[in-house]
């Protein structure tokens, strides 16, 4: 059980690294922080509730 815990936390960290590499690169070349950053923010608040509905 820890293994797999300790896994699936490593995977979701490696997989938030490259994606915040991307995503910036992205950013720096497009010029559109602002919305790129807003939208961002938006998805984490639309996902949190529905992350804690599954926990619970």
């Amino acid at each position: 059980m820890g293994f797999s815990i300790g896994f699936l936390k490593g995977f979701v960290e490696a997989l938030a690294g490259l994606c915040k590499g991307y995503f910036g690169k992205i950013s720096n070349n497009s010029g559109k922080r602002v919305s790129l950053v807003q939208f961002g923010n938006a998805l984490s608040t639309i996902s949190k509730p529905k992350v804690l509905e599954k926990i619970n």
